[in-house]
């Protein structure tokens, strides 16, 4: 859906996160965690979020589930017809022991999208599967070294069903097989050695032909004293399209890549980092188009070459302050850029650009009164040089969440600012800009009992994630949240 529309999905769990993730270091043998979250309001307009943990002696696993839907929705006054939408989403993983050397995690996850294309004239419904399977087994071999194995792979469909007699149902799919081994060497308390090697392998529906990927990298990590720590390292990376990723210095082909990180500490008070590394990423269409609605893939994209270099500073002023800057210098051949469709206008499909883009972040926590009050917050900045505008990219962004958490109600005051987005790469059409804010109010009823109720597009702001495509106005929905 975009940043709008999931920022505050993920501030909304982030009390959940963290009181799962507490079951990793928990100190009981046997503990399990229930939150439960069930609202409905304006719109038929249901959501269900269930998140629960156990913890036994050589096993633990967490399942969430997370589903939401409505009913055609509206702005004020207006109901936007065939605008009804379902998303629902699985999540397992587990982590047993199966002895003191040797643990395997299984992951599985299972995403489905459906929604209506409101007024348009050419397809009325688009619907999206994902599933996703990983299992990984670690091996410790003594304490200074260890190596895994992992398998995944992934399946992903895209549907359109017509709305005029002239067209056909548009119905496509890709799975994606991977194989990854890699360890870790410690040769000392100040040296690190580590390693990878993966293999991946997709196969479409359409008459696109399979595509593999190969890379593997080393790297070396070492501290040179208690202030100062350097990565240096290399990748090696192969595509069925491109062959072995060479890099041409001076007429020699060179096919390894470099990959070097510095890290500075001021002890407990700041952590700096600078990385830098080039390598080649596939195109990974299960990834790209499932984060986008009202799309049309396009599989067959080359793989990018790409230079990433990033600075990092996190500062720790009090107990009660930290802050984070980031600024991230990306050049890639072939970035992928969203343009409308061939096939229909009212779709997004992609294709690649040479784009340099240059980002800067803030962001920071501030506890006001510990355990009660606190405040999160974040601003994004890009700039980018390309010749064509890159589309559903604001040139600023920011996101706050302000939480009181108390002993008879807990608040969560989320709001999310996205800046105008160009909409086509060869014209100046733009997205106006939206301010969009969520209101969660949680009362306690009795000890592990709460009613909820719930304010989404707080403002009533009138916006639009995908140009065309309005979003709802103001809706209240009340429920309960169940934590034991």
């Amino acid at each position: 859906m975009g940043s709008l529309a999931s920022v505050h999905l993920e501030a909304q769990t982030e009390n959940q996160a963290d009181n799962l993730s507490a079951v990793k270091n928990a100190g009981s043998l046997d503990s399990t965690n229930l939150d439960l979250q069930l609202v409905y309001g304006t719109y038929n307009n249901m959501i269900s979020n269930i998140y629960f943990s156990q913890q036994k002696d050589d096993f633990v696993y967490f399942l969430s589930s997370s589903y939401k839907r409505s009913n055609d929705y509206g702005y004020r006054d207006q109901v936007f017809e065939n605008t009804s939408f379902s998303e629902n989403s699985l999540e397992f993983s587990g982590n047993f022991s199966v002895d003191p050397t040797l643990t395997t995690i299984f992951e599985a996850g299972v995403d489905t999208d459906s929604r209506g294309m409101y007024n348009k004239a050419d397809y009325s419904r688009e619907e999206k599967d994902k599933v996703l399977l990983t299992s990984k087994n670690v091996k410790k071999f003594s304490s200074m070294f260890e190596s895994y194995l992992t398998f995944s792979s992934a399946f992903y469909k895209h549907r359109l069903d017509k709305r005029q007699e002239v067209l056909e149902d548009v119905k496509n799919s890709l799975t994606r097989y991977t194989g990854e081994t890699g360890g870790e060497l410690i040769w000392s308390s100040s040296n690190r050695l580590k390693y990878s090697a993966q293999y991946t392998h997709y196969e479409y529906s359409s008459d696109i032909e399979d595509d593999q990927y190969v890379q593997s990298e080393i790297t070396d990590d070492f501290k040179i004293s208690s202030y100062a720590a350097f990565t240096l390292g290399l990748n090696l990376a192969w595509n069925r399209d491109n062959g072995l990723f060479a890099w041409d210095v001076q007429d020699l082909q060179l096919p390894v890549m470099p990959i070097a990180a510095m890290t500075f500490y001021g002890n407990e008070y700041y952590t700096a980092y600078l990385k830098c590394r080039y390598d080649l990423q596939p195109f990974r269409p299960e990834e790209y188009y499932y984060n986008q609605s009202y799309i049309y893939p396009t599989y067959d994209l080359p793989p990018a070459k790409v230079l990433n270099t990033e600075a990092r500073l996190d500062l720790i002023v009090t107990n009660i302050l930290s802050l984070k800057s980031t600024v991230n210098y990306r050049y890639s051949d072939n970035y992928y850029n969203y343009l409308p469709s061939e096939a229909s206008e009212n779709l997004l499909t992609a294709h690649p650009v040479n784009a340099h883009l240059l980002t800067y972040e803030f962001a920071g926590d501030v506890v006001v009164f510990p355990k009660t009050l606190s405040l999160t917050g974040g601003i994004k900045f890009l700039q980018y040089t390309a010749h064509e505008n890159l589309t559903y990219h604001p040139g600023s962004s920011f996101d706050t969440v302000i939480r009181y958490t108390g002993p008879l109600f807990n608040i969560d005051w989320t709001n999310s600012y996205n800046g105008s987005v160009y909409i086509h790469p060869d014209a100046d059409d733009k997205m106006d800009p939206a301010l969009v804010g969520y209101l969660d109010v949680q009362i306690k009823t009795i000890e592990t009992f709460y009613a909820y109720v719930r304010f989404e597009n707080l403002y009533d702001s009138e916006y639009f994630v995908r140009d065309g495509y309005p979003e709802a106005g103001l809706s209240i929905l009340g429920g309960l949240r169940i934590l034991l």
